[in-house]
């Protein structure tokens, strides 16, 4: 299964806030059948904040190692 709408990236939007907490979903997405998220910050979080969001997604990307297919 494949969620396509998921505010994962920590500190973004109205998501997670934390990485601890993008971790802790990712796991539950996992242990729910998720193999794959499609991340979604909201559009102001891209225009405003391209780089950051960038960057928040790259360290997500590695702390979530193995969990699932993410």
């Amino acid at each position: 299964m494949i969620d396509i709408h998921m505010h994962v990236i920590p500190g973004v939007d109205d998501g997670s806030w934390s990485m601890e907490e993008s971790l802790t979903m990712l796991r539950s997405a996992a242990a729910q059948g998720v193999t794959a998220v499609v991340t979604t910050p909201h559009s102001f979080a891209l225009y405003e904040n391209s780089q950051v969001v960038r960057e928040r997604f790259e360290a997500l990307r590695r702390a979530a190692g193995n969990i699932g297919n993410v």
